[in-house]
């Protein structure tokens, strides 16, 4: 995903701009793409949050874990 920016951006904002700019509009962008160990580790965490909850509506209808 590319965010486009305004026209005074700030230092900070430059050093992280890509080195290409928007061809319609002729603004900076800056790329919001996240890197590979970020979206593994994103993955992995849902992996585990949607197994979680799979067996929580099972353990629910089986009547398991009530008091």
């Amino acid at each position: 995903m590319k965010v486009e920016t305004e026209g005074g951006a700030s230092t900070l904002t430059v050093e992280t701009l890509e080195a290409g700019q928007d061809a319609e509009t002729g603004n900076p962008t800056v790329s919001l793409k996240n890197n590979l160990p970020t979206a593994i580790g994103g993955w992995i965490i849902w992996v585990i949050i949607a197994a979680m909850n799979i067996a929580t509506l099972a353990f629910l209808g089986l009547g398991i874990g009530g008091d």
